[in-house]
């Protein structure tokens, strides 16, 4: 499917599930955890008041405007008797009518500053299409990553619309307790799960993890022995985007919307940005380690 497809970059459907992560994610800053939330489908008639979001609806849409990139007020928080769907509409309206529409992910630098980055609609879909291939063969989609994150977002919404593969959010235990592992799953989880794992998973069941620093190349074979058919690393930031993938401890290939400059360079093509990093090392023409990491098995 290529980026400039007809239909909207997200479905009002999408909008609900992005909205419930974002109420999630205020609710865990609020409380210290977060109280459950029925799934997105649950949600769509429900109004805010119902879902015990009252309180916290002045953080939960300021959060959501500064993720969809709507600083200038766009649009006005909703009220209490708003229901999901009907929040979800105002929402992809107020997103689409920007040019371009664009998302504004929000992590902290190597310092620990609050870094906020944008990515046009157009960059994300390149992304997704680039990447895509990882999906091959999966019939659905568990996200155990905030949608508001970036890695969430690409690999937990995007790609699996795209796709047209289902994609459901669980929350991140162990177990993935209310959606049991089938045949053909893909979970998509970050290393910290990863690590607490111990769910027996059926036959053809993968996981998709992103990680920085570079994973240890022992829960690759762990995640084998555990009798997963396969574990891939993205490795990347909100700043950059998926930079690279690999299946093993070896080093990352990269992404096909990028192209390595020099050494210490890699290009964006479609929008000739240009990253510099001190952390690479290029083992070949397009696969990277870095930079004094001995996470690899071996080295080329």
């Amino acid at each position: 499917m290529c980026a400039e497809e007809k239909k909207p970059f997200l479905s009002p459907f999408d909008f609900i599930r992005i909205a419930r992560s974002a109420s999630l994610s205020v609710l865990r800053t609020a409380r210290g955890a977060a109280p459950p939330l029925p799934r997105a489908l649950e949600l769509e008639d429900r109004t805010l008041g119902e879902a015990g979001l009252t309180g916290y609806i002045p953080a939960i849409h300021a959060a959501l405007a500064e993720l969809l990139d709507l600083g200038g007020g766009e649009l006005a928080p909703p009220d209490p008797s708003s229901t999901f769907a009907a929040w979800s509409e105002s929402l992809a309206k107020a997103f689409n009518a920007k040019k371009p529409p664009a998302l504004a992910f929000s992590d902290r630098d190597a310092l620990g500053a609050p870094r906020r980055t944008v990515h046009t609609a157009a960059m994300l879909a390149e992304e997704a299409d680039s990447a895509s291939f990882l999906f091959s063969g999966r019939r659905r989609v568990l996200s155990t990553v905030p949608l508001i994150h970036s890695f969430g977002f690409v690999f937990g919404l995007l790609i699996p619309r795209r796709l047209r593969i289902p994609s459901a959010d669980v929350p991140p235990s162990p177990t993935l307790s209310g959606r049991p592992l089938q045949k053909g799953d893909l979970a998509v989880l970050f290393p910290q799960l990863l690590k607490l794992l111990s769910v027996a998973p059926p036959p053809d069941a993968a996981l998709l993890c992103s990680s920085s620093p570079p994973l240890e190349g022992r829960y690759f074979r762990t995640a084998r022995t555990a009798g997963y058919l396969s574990l891939a690393e993205i490795y990347g930031t909100s700043l950059t985007g998926a930079l690279g993938w690999r299946k093993s401890g070896e080093p990352y290939e990269l992404f096909g919307h990028f192209q390595r400059q020099g050494e210490k360079s890699i290009l964006r093509p479609s929008t000739g940005a240009i990253l510099a990093s001190n952390r690479l090392l290029w083992r070949r023409e397009r696969h990277f380690s870095r930079f004094g990491s001995e996470d690899e098995d071996k080295q080329p």
